[in-house]
């Protein structure tokens, strides 16, 4: 367990070192493409049911072929007797069968009926689905459609489609889960100035820990978090590297050159220990032109 949360903690501060540099293997340019939304309708069409089978009439009775015994051949009125009684067993089997039939008839009326009725249920189900389907499709057509005209806007430098651009760039770099994301963007047409008030992270934002270890004898884990002058190096760095890569993201991202410069201002919410409120103050501002800033190497300033 020591080992694994060592591990957390070493990961944990080797993502805000990396900060800047993880930006710089990503292409920051919107791609239309995986905005838009290819996914298939999820329900499945409706089965057809299967028909349950109706019953079928057992074969007709037939008569049972009399084979007289000696004395019933010697004496007619035994063997008459015994014709009759043949007959009066075939009649019963022949009656018998009609109601058979009957029944079978009875009982094929209502498989008959279910029958329909499954087929009529599922008829309706699957128009159902179909209805739902197409509204479906018809949805993501939709939403696709806005995604190119969102796409041909920004492509004719249209002002408020400069400003939501980037708002999705920004708002698709990733950061620590406890870094605020929040950020106001103005775009100025006259001058191509982009103007970004960004909320940076506080020092609390910034994780600590640095090693967990086990002490056998005490059968406890033990933390150790980096020193105040290493955390205060590590904070000045984060937020300039912060500041870095979202003009980088800017810049790179600016496929129709409609920014010539950006205005960053960062922004910082942290309680100020002398009153016991929380504030909000601009800590950092910097504005920089696009081709100056290009022939930076961010991979090796300091």
């Amino acid at each position: 367990q020591a080992s694994i949360l060592t591990q957390e903690a070493e990961n944990s501060l080797r993502i805000i070192e990396n900060i800047l540099i993880h930006t710089l293997s990503i292409d920051d340019a919107v791609d239309w493409e995986k905005l838009k939304r290819f996914d298939d309708f999820s329900e499945t069409k409706p089965v057809k049911p299967n028909n349950k089978a109706l019953m079928e009439y057992t074969s007709e009775p037939k008569k049972e072929t009399i084979e007289f015994t000696f004395f019933e051949k010697m004496f007619k009125s035994k063997k008459e007797k015994r014709i009759t009684q043949n007959e009066e067993t075939y009649k019963k089997r022949i009656i018998d069968w009609e109601n058979e039939k009957k029944r079978i008839d009875e009982k094929n009326i209502k498989i008959n009926e279910q029958n329909q009725e499954n087929i009529r249920n599922w008829e309706i189900d699957v128009s159902e689905w179909e209805k739902r389907k197409d509204a479906f499709l018809e949805e993501r057509e939709i939403f696709n459609d806005k995604i190119e005209q969102m796409k041909k806007s920004y492509l004719s430098c249209n002002p408020d489609s400069i400003t939501e651009y980037c708002d999705m760039v920004l708002s698709n770099s990733q950061y620590p889960d406890t870094f605020p994301k929040t950020f106001e963007i103005e775009y100025v047409p006259d001058t191509k100035i982009l103007i970004i008030e960004y909320q940076l992270p506080s020092q609390d934002n910034l994780p600590k820990l640095k090693e967990v270890k086990y002490i056998a004898s005490k059968k406890e884990l033990k933390e150790t978090y980096i020193s105040e002058s290493v955390l205060t190096k590590m904070y000045d760095d984060t937020i300039y590297k912060i500041s870095l890569r979202t003009i980088h993201e800017i810049f790179e991202s600016d496929v129709v050159n409609a920014i010539n410069a950006v205005s960053f201002n960062g922004w910082v919410k942290s309680i100020n220990k002398g009153t016991g409120k929380e504030e909000n103050n601009c800590i950092l501002s910097i504005q920089v032109q696009k081709d100056e800033f290009q022939n930076i190497d961010l991979r090796n300033i300091d």
